[in-house]
């Protein structure tokens, strides 16, 4: 194959000595697009009304006489109203949700029944209806936001909940909204919001019953409309003068400009990269990407076909055109995806791509991240080996991902740190972080505060700090025997290529809950040389 050099032009000799001689700089950052909640996460703030308020929900949040039934907040009256919408529209469940209101969430108690049930944590009844109906990008740009306490939304009438109700109905029954997907090229819809909400499968959320599985749509608004009026009842207890101001103040940081800022990051500090994997992005960052100045410039940009608007859990690929070839793209998630079973991943959280080096080499690009308990991440990154070992036997692999494994895994429900590493060395991968991580490494440090979707894992202010989850979640993989090198392996949670130990994140300068992990590798001359390129459609490119 090194006879094809002589038939090239002079440039493009230097360019492929270049390629051949450089190290592959590459990054991974999992953008967390889904917290839309301004209030999710401590940080710190130079307003002080900031801190008096959220210590005073907590304080109600530990107050007994504030910890009355549902029903007293959620009456039967709005049940039966909201069971009326979810029948009209013929929602799955809506004839036997009833059941479950009167025989499990009527007579809990609201904050210590609810709010801190683990279990509704774990099935995901309360936190997945709320991702998708909290903040809804829509085609053209625009943006729908549910009346909660827990996002951006800046309308009035939030400061009671006879007044909130009728506009949360409205909101889910009466809203119709066409849902940006496929970078923006085509919508879904239009559609109700309601319909937006999907069921919620045993096979990704093991918790769930049977019985629930089948109901699980209707489940779903039950728990989400109960969830929103108990925290409507919070808020205006603990600040009803205060508690607007302090939103707006943290969604102009944390929200409406955050797209912008993580443009900014990449732009100013990471224009030096190859190859940058992103997760967890909305739909709509893809096309703020797009349309940056800068980083247009320096970066194509690889997305699924299946990019989706709803979750806004989308995995992209950003990669230097000077060293990969962009029309050599063949999008080969499917066929990942064919080695998994169909199981284990929802649209838009696998890319796995494969694209022509200006070396001479074939690479598999994969960016992907697991679910929060990380149980979908050795699943994936088995059918990813076979797909490496198999079909595309021959690649170069490089993967970028949030594997969600936790330092301190509490049951079986959450991937351990010393299973994944374990897993690693059976499937002979190697990572920037190398075969023993140093006790210590996170790559998260993130405390959530009492107004969120799940109160069980709720922080106290003054171990906001001490207790936050520490976690090596985000890392990057290539095959042991590919690599010859690792070189300046990094983390940064503050956007300048530095990382503050100990300090909680997301904060003002940096808007993810996961520090950026960066490193650069020397793959073996051979790596990525025998490979034949599969004949796939191309994904999306910018």
């Amino acid at each position: 194959h090194y006879s094809a050099i002589v038939q090239l032009t002079k440039n493009d000799s230097k360019r492929l000595l270049r390629c051949m001689q450089q190290m592959i700089r590459a990054a991974s950052w999992n953008v967390a697009a889904v917290n839309n909640n301004p209030f999710e996460y401590w940080i710190t703030y130079p307003d002080e009304s900031y801190d008096s308020l959220m210590l005073r929900v907590e304080e109600l949040m530990s107050n007994s006489e504030m910890d009355l039934p549902v029903h007293k907040i959620f009456t039967d009256k709005m049940f039966s109203e909201l069971r009326c919408k979810m029948q009209e529209l013929r929602i799955i469940g809506a004839d036997k949700v009833e059941s479950f209101w009167l025989r499990d969430f009527r007579e809990r108690l609201a904050i210590s029944g609810f709010l801190k049930d683990k279990t509704l944590g774990v099935k995901r009844l309360v936190s997945m209806p709320d991702r998708i109906t909290n903040t809804i990008f829509l085609e053209g740009g625009g943006v729908h936001m549910r009346p909660t306490v827990i996002n951006a939304c800046q309308r009035e009438g939030l400061n009671s909940i006879e007044s909130w109700w009728p506009q949360w109905l409205t909101f889910m029954f009466a809203t119709e909204v066409k849902v940006v997907s496929e970078g923006c090229q085509k919508a879904e819809g239009p559609v109700r919001v309601s319909n937006l909400i999907s069921p919620l499968s045993r096979a990704k959320y093991p918790a769930v019953t049977i019985e629930e599985q089948e109901v699980s749509v209707a489940l779903q608004h039950l728990c989400l409309a109960i969830m929103d009026a108990i925290l409507i009842y919070i808020i205006n207890s603990a600040g009803r003068t205060t508690w607007e101001h302090v939103r707006r103040t943290l969604s102009d940081t944390l929200i409406i400009n955050k797209d912008a800022r993580m443009c900014s990051i990449i732009s100013s500090a990471y224009m030096d990269t190859h190859v940058i994997f992103l997760q967890e992005a909305a739909a709509i960052f893809a096309e703020k990407l797009r349309a940056h100045p800068q980083l247009s410039r320096r970066f194509a940009l690889l997305q699924p076909h299946n990019l989706d608007g709803k979750r806004n859990q989308n995995s992209l690929i950003l990669i230097d055109p000077a060293y990969f070839d962009e029309a050599s793209c063949v999008d080969v998630t499917a066929d990942v995806l064919d080695l998994a079973d169909g199981r284990w991943a929802a649209a838009g959280d696998l890319l796995a791509v494969s694209i022509a080096g200006a070396d001479g080499r074939r690479w598999l690009l994969v960016s992907f991240h697991g679910d929060s308990n990380g149980l979908m991440t050795q699943p994936l990154l088995r059918a990813i080996d076979a797909a490496a070992r198999g079909p595309f036997a021959g690649h170069a692999l490089l993967v970028g991902l949030d594997a969600n494994a936790h330092s301190a895994a509490r049951d079986a429900f959450h991937q351990s740190l010393q299973s994944f590493t374990g897993f690693l060395a059976e499937r002979r991968m190697t990572s920037i972080w190398g075969p023993a991580p140093r006790a210590g490494l996170a790559t998260t440090c993130s405390s959530r505060t009492f107004l969120q979707t799940q109160l069980n894992k709720a922080t106290a202010y003054r171990d906001r700090a001490a207790a936050a989850n520490q976690s090596l979640k985000d890392w990057i993989l290539a095959y042991d025997d590919q690599v010859a090198e690792v070189a300046g392996a990094a983390r940064d949670n503050t956007g300048r290529r530095l990382y503050r130990e100990g300090v909680v994140f997301p904060s003002t300068e940096f808007p993810s809950d996961h520090a950026i992990v960066s490193a650069a590798l020397r793959f073996h001359p051979e790596a990525g040389r025998s490979a034949v390129a599969p004949r796939r459609r191309s994904p999306s490119r910018a």
